[in-house]
């Protein structure tokens, strides 16, 4: 009964049809969620798939609060579903968050639509949290060979996205570490089991601003690590 009641709380929060225009309550929801299991999720699936999928239509609209709030619940729902369910398998979270049966169109949809925000004329802060939502999606498992989603990633590629970010002068500033970062998170997935498309993309790079841009990043990198071991 406990557990119904719980469940059936988090349920009717999010199945609420109030469209994403005010800032979102995220604690609430990131919390609620870390405090069900694989049993507790599931019996609300329908409506955390259902939020998920009104999150990725939203990233296509003009209103820039209600892309953010998009974005920042995104967040939300990867990090809350995982909290409590390592231990279920990589479908099985897939399930629990799109939709098994609807997974590959709403990631197909997802990374298109974090594509165009990266490569577009929109505000650095739209830019930063969408590095942001792909550090958390890659993330969020213990190992990211055991993150089964990012096989989404892997076939609808956002490598051009990031090489642009690297590249373009007025981002790089701002973005260019998480973009590092990202990076050098996704060349490791599964790279001794699969073939990596983000691997053999980045061995084939030329351009000097972009290696420039990747070195300077490193090499920051380094000087901080070097820092904090003295």
């Amino acid at each position: 009964m406990a557990q119904e009641k719980k469940a059936g709380l988090l349920k009717r929060t999010l199945s609420s049809k109030k469209p994403l225009k005010e800032k979102a309550n995220l604690e609430y929801l990131e919390n609620k969620l870390e405090a069900l299991d694989g049993d507790e999720v599931m019996m609300i699936k329908e409506n955390i798939n259902s939020l998920f999928h009104h999150c990725v239509q939203a990233l296509e609209e003009d209103h820039q609060i209600k892309v953010v709030n998009a974005l920042q619940t995104l967040c939300a729902l990867f990090r809350g579903v995982h909290h409590n369910n390592k231990s279920a398998t990589g479908f099985d979270i897939i399930n629990m968050l799109v939709g098994f049966d609807k997974a590959e169109i709403r990631m197909k949809d997802l990374m298109e639509s974090l594509d165009g925000l990266l490569c577009g004329d929109g505000s650095e802060i739209l830019k930063s949290l969408c590095l942001k939502l792909l550090l958390c999606l890659v993330t969020v498992t213990d190992k990211i060979s055991q993150n089964t989603i990012l096989e989404y990633v892997m076939i609808n590629s956002i490598f051009e996205a990031i090489l642009q970010i690297l590249s373009d002068v007025s981002s790089h500033a701002q973005h260019s570490y998480d973009a590092v970062v990202l990076l050098a998170l996704l060349v490791n997935y599964r790279k001794y089991e699969s073939l990596n498309p983000y691997i053999v993309k980045l061995s084939i790079v030329d351009d000097e601003s972009t290696l420039a841009g990747m070195g300077m990043v490193i090499q920051q990198a380094l000087r901080i690590q070097q820092a904090v071991q003295r």
